[in-house]
C-alpha cells in the first residue's frame, strides 16, 4: 500500500495541470456549449481562426483531412467551400477534442447541429482522417458512411482517377 501512495500523490498533482494546459485559452470541455464562438477566418480545407473568450483561436477540424492548398486543384476548392459553409462573423459551437502539436484546437465545429466535418466529407471536399477517427466517437459512422458515398459517387476529390490523399501529398512535398 506504502509504494501505491507516491503515485497517488503524482497523478492528484500532475494530471490537473497537464489536463489544463491541453486546451488553449480558455477553452474546456465544460464550458464550450455555451459560450459564443465567432468564425474569424478560415485558413484552408480543415483549419479556422475563431474569437472565443475575447482570444484567437487556431481550430482543426476533427477527424478529417482536406486536401492542401498546393494539392491543385483540391486544396483550393476545398478552402472555398469551407469559406461557403463558415463566413466570418459567424458563430459557431465547438466541440473540443485536444490541442495537437501545432497548438491548434482540435475541435468538431458545429452550425446548429450541421457537423461542418461531416458536411466536407459528404460533398468530396476532405477525407475521413482514419488515424485519428477514434477520436470522434458520435461522428465516427457517420463520417465512414459519408465517404463511402461520396466516393461512389466520385464527388469532389473523389473525381480523380487516382486520388493522392492529403497527408501523402504533405509527406512527399515535406521538403
Amino acid at each position: 500500500m506504502l509504494k501505491k501512495i507516491p503515485i497517488l500523490v503524482f497523478m492528484i498533482l500532475y494530471i490537473p495541470v497537464v489536463g489544463c494546459q491541453l486546451l488553449p485559452g480558455n477553452i474546456d470541455k465544460t464550458t464550450n456549449d455555451h459560450t459564443p464562438t465567432t468564425v474569424l477566418r478560415v485558413i484552408d480545407g480543415d483549419t479556422i481562426d475563431v474569437k472565443h473568450h475575447e482570444q484567437t483561436v487556431t481550430v482543426r477540424l476533427a477527424c478529417i483531412d482536406a486536401p492542401e492548398r498546393k494539392q491543385k486543384p483540391w486544396g483550393s476548392r476545398s478552402t472555398a467551400r469551407l469559406k461557403q459553409l463558415l463566413s466570418p462573423g459567424q458563430e459557431v459551437r465547438l466541440k473540443p477534442l485536444y490541442t495537437d502539436e501545432y497548438d491548434r484546437l482540435v475541435s468538431e465545429v458545429f452550425v446548429g447541429d450541421r457537423n461542418i466535418s461531416l458536411s466536407m466529407v459528404e460533398e468530396g471536399k476532405a477525407v475521413v482522417y482514419h488515424y485519428f477517427l477514434r477520436n470522434c466517437p458520435e461522428s465516427r459512422n457517420s463520417l465512414l458512411q459519408a465517404e463511402k458515398s461520396a466516393k461512389s459517387q466520385k464527388l469532389g476529390f473523389w473525381n480523380q482517377r487516382r486520388p493522392q490523399m492529403p497527408w501523402d501529398f504533405r509527406r512527399l512535398n515535406s521538403e
